[in-house]
């Protein structure tokens, strides 16, 4: 909804795809921590292997993380470089992996969401409202 009236998104989900890349640091210290069973033949990440790994021990998540979110952090602050240079007027940042670890937080998840996702709703409404105004 936001993109449609204009605002740049980043999402980190995909900047993530892009730091493990084949050739960049964060794979390669991937393929240090674990080994190259974690890479396919073409030498690009074997996601299922590593999620076999990493999504059954917390610490091993958490060494996965501390490995890729440096490398996601210099692409958000990349893209929004780009922006800021474009002129963009607003910039959107989604961030599932935060919002993941709020609800993992939250004795009620459900609750936090309903609460928040309401207010979030009313803010975007309120924005997109604001975006139709200047154009």
């Amino acid at each position: 909804m936001l993109a449609e009236r204009g605002a740049t998104l980043i999402d980190a989900d995909v900047l993530a795809r892009e730091a493990v890349e084949p050739d960049t640091q964060a794979l390669k210290d991937i393929v240090k921590r674990w080994g190259k069973d974690v890479l396919k033949s073409d030498g690009s990440l074997d996601r299922g292997s590593l999620r076999q790994i990493v999504f059954s021990d917390q610490n091993e998540l958490d060494a996965l993380n501390r490995i890729v979110h440096p490398g996601v952090t210099r692409l958000r602050d990349r893209e929004i470089a780009k922006a800021r240079e474009r002129g963009d007027q607003l910039v959107v940042c989604v961030i599932p992996l935060l919002l993941s670890a709020i609800w993992s937080r939250s004795s009620k998840p459900s609750s936090w969401w309903t609460r928040r996702g309401r207010c979030a709703s009313s803010a975007s409404s309120e924005l997109a409202d604001s975006m139709r105004r200047t154009r």
